[in-house]
């Protein structure tokens, strides 16, 4: 019995979570147009470089934007919400969808990266309501 313990405690592996601040427009579903590109120094100092970072954040951020609603979209779904009794907030949301499938198949495949996935690294997109 003692064997077993002793192996899974050599395997445990140790999580840290890093969240990323939103910059950008919020949609209701927790999703936002654009994440902060300040580099986490104190929480990914050992585990990945500024460039490394700034890269993900990037691409994270291009991915996003390619698939979020223009302007006038956004503002026209929140706005005449009242008037529609809610429906207009669904033209905004089938764009903002396909932003947040692309941006999570982007960063899956950034986590499968041998940079990345040797060093147990994963990142995903996580989203906070309201």
């Amino acid at each position: 019995m003692e064997e077993k313990a002793s192996l899974l405690r050599e395997h445990d592996i140790d999580w840290m979570i890093v969240k990323i601040p939103s910059t950008g427009l919020r949609h209701y579903s927790g999703i936002s147009s654009t994440y902060s590109n300040q580099f986490p120094s104190e929480a990914l100092k050992n585990v990945m470089t500024r460039e490394e970072f700034l890269d993900v954040i990037t691409r994270l951020n291009e991915t996003i934007r390619d698939y979020w609603p223009c302007n006038p979209v956004y503002y026209l779904g929140y706005g005449c919400c009242v008037c529609t009794l809610g429906l207009s907030v669904l033209i905004p949301n089938y764009c903002i969808s396909h932003s947040e499938v692309y941006a999570t198949a982007m960063l899956r495949n950034i986590s499968l990266k041998a940079r990345y996935y040797d060093k147990n690294i994963s990142f995903s997109l996580k989203k906070t309501m309201c």
